[in-house]
């Protein structure tokens, strides 16, 4: 939720920008479970 614009300006940008946006935080999701995997399995071995 941080890059994410505001709701008024949300609804300026259209339905494109908004899809846009929601791609961007689904794949910073994954990342951000990448790593958090990651990190999991090196402090168990």
């Amino acid at each position: 939720m941080r890059g994410r614009p505001k709701k008024n300006k949300e609804l300026q940008i259209g339905r494109a920008g908004r899809n846009a946006i929601e791609r961007e935080d689904i794949t910073r999701d994954s990342i951000r479970w990448q790593r958090r995997r990651q990190t999991i399995e090196k402090f168990r071995t």
